[in-house]
């Protein structure tokens, strides 16, 4: 059975990795969920617990826990602990959460400026044709970057790489 949790409800939230899963990703995981715990659902995310509290050796992923609070629950939550993974609670008052603002959009006023010359020279079309052929074998390389990307890291290093090919090959048009 769930505890009801309604728009207003005070909750705190653990975003927990699996194992594998780098703190960097996790903390973007709980970025977009304070986000949209506060703004699609009205609550009031009173505390955020993001690390490996839980974890399976080489699991990938993370969980997501949400936790209705009050003070009493609050209390203990901040209490300090000797439990090895869970965050010491920290004195003081605490700031408020931030909601992200959306930047605002780019004017349509403003002209492209180019960022290469209309007419390249010998060297610079002997130059385009080597960064075109560069760009275009990290493309066929993807799925292998990604597969030795799997046995030491998250497994993404070949998209990354196909997606700054691309931006060369797009800023080259």
């Amino acid at each position: 059975q769930y505890v009801p949790i309604k728009r207003g409800s005070r909750v705190a939230l653990m975003v927990n990795g699996l194992g594998t899963t780098p703190l960097m990703e996790l903390l973007i995981a709980a970025g977009k969920a304070v986000a949209q715990l506060q703004l699609d659902h009205g609550l009031a995310v009173e505390r955020v617990y993001t690390g490996s509290f839980m974890t399976s050796l080489d699991m990938a992923g993370f969980s997501i826990s949400v936790l209705k609070v009050d003070d009493a629950i609050l209390q203990r939550l901040d209490a300090p602990t000797s439990a090895p993974a869970w965050p010491v609670g920290v004195d003081g008052p605490r700031p408020q959460t931030t909601i992200p603002i959306a930047l605002p959009p780019i004017p349509s006023s403003l002209n492209k400026v180019p960022t290469c010359p209309q007419e390249l020279t010998l060297q610079g079309k002997i130059l385009e044709l080597a960064i075109q052929a560069g760009a275009g074998a990290v493309l066929k390389l993807k799925d292998v970057l990604n597969d030795w990307d799997s046995k030491v890291g998250d497994g993404d290093c070949g998209t990354t790489m196909c997606n700054g090919a691309n931006a060369v090959l797009e800023d080259l048009r």
